[in-house]
């Protein structure tokens, strides 16, 4: 796989994330894949996605979607989304 083909990446984590549906490395992989292709609402549903599988796992999940909430500038979203940590 070339370093830089996002979309194979993107394949290739979705199967991984399938696979383990409330798996955290395979969806904060989809995730970073997303970010670096510039598609930050699909970055924010694999962590929205994860939350809801696992409770355990929301607080983790939050503070990764405000990570990326400001990566583009959405910053009382983010401090929304830290605040129900």
């Amino acid at each position: 796989m070339d370093l830089e083909d996002y979309d194979a990446a993107i394949a290739d984590f979705t199967s991984a994330a399938a696979l383990d549906e409330g798996g955290l490395s395979g969806r904060r992989a989809l995730s970073n894949a997303w970010v670096t292709k510039g598609d930050y609402d699909r970055a924010l549903e694999q962590w929205d996605d994860l939350t809801a599988l696992d409770p355990f796992l929301r607080p983790y999940g939050l503070s990764e979607r405000a990570r990326v909430l400001c990566r583009v500038g959405r910053l009382e979203e983010a401090q929304r989304a830290l605040t129900e940590i």
